[in-house]
């Protein structure tokens, strides 16, 4: 989102010791934030916002099944 800085436009990634990496950048602050998944040079595949969002609640429920694995009740 916009509201995270006045810049007209950024990058963020995160990436994993694996080298998946999950970027959001614009160029311009009145165009699209563009997000992807990336590996290395060669992949990259653009995601809409819904598909970035699904993305997000995947990796919610996996967090919870790895912390239950950890410490079950």
């Amino acid at each position: 989102s916009y509201e995270i800085t006045p810049l007209p436009g950024f990058e963020a990634c995160f990436a994993t010791k694996a080298g998946l990496m999950v970027v959001a950048n614009s160029q311009r602050r009145q165009g699209l934030i563009q997000d992807s998944l990336e590996y290395g040079d060669d992949i990259r595949i653009l995601l809409t916002p819904d598909q970035m969002t699904q993305f997000y609640r995947l990796l919610e429920q996996a967090k919870k099944s790895l912390d239950n694995l950890r410490n079950p009740k």
